[in-house]
């Protein structure tokens, strides 16, 4: 069963069964931003849908609190909007974005393929002392725990899952973010050199594992 959060402040709400009411989704419907922060850090949810007006009115500080707080996929959908909203949501941190209307087969796809890119590295990684569990955000080497930056996480969970072999920068941001641009890969090497930082700071031998491929990507390995 596939667990939705639906965050939807209209009055007059869209009919969400027609989307998610048969065997394989569950969903609940919040209204607050709040409830809906609550959901996903004290419950296991596979999925985020914001339904909103416009770009214009629509608190873009709270999809960046989201992503501070969960590595939930998150998709976006707006009652109008252009080009230009689609690529303000993906740089905002959503993972998919919609104008309605909605092509129902479409946006099922799109569900069911970031909740299964999402859960492809649900486990535990243990490498030289150093563990990476699922999504609890839990970082830790010699059993001391490292704070990472949600995208932080994910980044090393993709280089601990996909070892010994180069990840170009285009992969990680197709993994990462769903669209090849989506953000720049500046801002990859920002994400990267903090995990690098953060991991030699608890005087893990980061240096050893993660490697850079210079105009090409990284490539972590196992040793």
């Amino acid at each position: 069963m596939k667990k939705v959060v639906i965050f939807d402040q209209k009055e007059s709400a869209e009919n969400w069964d027609l989307f998610f009411k048969n065997d394989h989704f569950y969903y609940i419907k919040r209204t607050s931003e709040a409830e809906v922060l609550n959901c996903i850090i004290n419950n296991k949810y596979h999925l985020l849908f914001i339904s909103a007006s416009s770009k214009n009115e629509f608190n873009w500080t709270f999809l960046n609190k989201i992503c501070n707080v969960s590595t939930i996929p998150t998709i976006l959908v707006f009652t109008t909007g252009q080009k230009d909203t689609i690529v303000k949501a993906l740089r905002n941190g959503a993972d998919a974005c919609f104008i309605n209307p909605i092509d129902k087969e479409i946006l099922l796809a799109k569900v069911n393929a970031l909740i299964t890119r999402c859960n492809e590295t649900l486990e535990k990684v243990q490498l030289n002392g150093l563990t990476w569990s699922d999504r609890s955000f839990d970082i830790k080497f010699l059993d001391q725990s490292i704070k990472l930056a949600p995208k932080e996480y994910m980044i090393l969970g993709y280089f601990l899952n996909h070892p010994n072999r180069v990840i170009t920068h285009k992969e990680l941001i197709l993994a990462l973010w769903g669209n090849s641009r989506a953000i720049h890969s500046r801002t990859v090497h920002s994400y990267v050199r903090n995990i690098r930082d953060k991991l030699r700071d608890h005087h893990f031998p980061i240096d050893q594992h993660l490697l850079t491929v210079w105009s090409v990507g990284y490539r972590w390995d196992n040793l």
